[in-house]
C-alpha cells in the first residue's frame, strides 16, 4: 500500500455518530468523509487512540471505505477534523 500524506494540515468534513453509552474507544463512529470533493462512505472502523498536545486533546481514527484507509485526527480545542494520511493499494 502507498501512503499519501498532506504537506500541511488538511481539514476535512466528517459525518460522525456519537454514542455516550458506548465505551470510549467505540463512542465515535465515522460514517462519511468528504475528501477531494467526494463523499467516502466508511465501511470499517480500524483503530482509535487519543493523545495530548499541550492542553489540547487529540483523537486519532483509522477508518476504511473498502478501497482506502484514512488516518483522521479530531482536534477537540478547534473542533476540527484533519486528514493525516491515506493508504491506497
Amino acid at each position: 500500500m502507498a501512503l499519501w500524506q498532506p504537506e500541511k494540515e488538511m481539514p476535512v468534513s466528517v459525518a460522525a455518530w456519537f454514542d455516550p453509552r458506548q465505551p470510549l474507544d467505540k463512542r465515535v463512529v465515522c460514517l462519511k468523509v468528504l475528501w477531494n470533493g467526494q463523499p467516502r462512505v466508511i465501511k470499517q472502523f480500524d483503530l482509535y487512540h487519543q493523545d495530548k498536545e499541550g492542553e489540547t486533546l487529540l483523537h486519532y481514527f483509522s477508518v476504511s471505505d473498502q478501497l482506502r484507509h484514512y488516518k483522521l485526527r479530531f482536534d477537540s480545542r478547534k473542533l476540527l477534523w484533519l486528514i493525516e494520511g491515506i493508504y491506497e493499494p
